[in-house]
């Protein structure tokens, strides 16, 4: 690094203007890295504080890094609810918010462990079916992508409560105000991602239906 200082500082036609003025571009692989070097070390903290919240927003990540694999491991427990009276589930608490995340990775949906998971202002264009092994989510958040439907599996999260899934270009036709408030019915829910299948590939509205038909029996 030295040496590439002081080539650029010998350099003909350097002018007096810009010879303290150094622009060290760092390559893609060294910026993902870096991303990927502070995710991990939230990771890290939040295991060791015995914490079940992680917060990933804003860090620039284009994907998610693999030691994300070993939240997994954080148990669901029970906490006792503000009335003294009930006990609430929680789970882990997954922020991915305001990143460049283009798709997620397979071992995420498999996570029966996530109870809340944001993914708002990223880069999706679409999420997989395999979400519906995120069986406990209750809360979920997928606004500003650039998703054209929701997955009709979304409809087999019982758990859930709260969707957001608006802004995005939804497919014309879709049913696009689809921010899910709390306390709402699963058969809303069913409904509510059925209409946002409206114009989604064949393929996904054959198996939609062959859920409804499903139910209907």
């Amino acid at each position: 690094m030295v040496s590439s200082l002081r080539k650029y500082r010998s350099a003909p036609g350097r002018g007096v203007a810009d010879s303290g003025v150094l622009e060290l571009t760092l390559s893609r692989e060294q910026i993902n890295e870096r991303q990927q070097s502070r995710a991990r070390a939230i990771i890290h903290r939040a295991f060791n504080e015995g914490k079940n919240v992680f917060d990933l927003s804003s860090l620039h990540l284009v994907a998610l890094p693999e030691d994300i694999a070993d939240l997994k491991h954080v148990l669901v427990t029970k906490k006792q609810s503000s009335s003294g009276c009930m006990f609430a589930s929680t789970g882990v608490h997954l922020y991915l918010s305001n990143n460049r995340i283009v798709r997620l990775p397979p071992c995420l949906y498999q996570m029966t462990n996530i109870t809340v998971l944001s993914l708002r202002g990223n880069n999706l264009r679409e999420l997989s079916p395999e979400i519906a092994g995120m069986r406990n989510l209750t809360e979920l958040s997928v606004s500003t992508n650039q998703l054209k439907f929701l997955p009709a599996e979304v409809k087999q999260l019982t758990k859930l409560h709260t969707l957001s899934a608006k802004p995005n270009p939804f497919v014309e036709g879709s049913m696009v105000d689809v921010d899910y408030t709390p306390y709402k019915s699963q058969t809303k829910l069913s409904e509510l991602s059925l209409q946002v299948l409206a114009n989604a590939p064949r393929q996904t509205q054959r198996r939609a239906n062959k859920d409804i038909e499903r139910q209907l029996r």
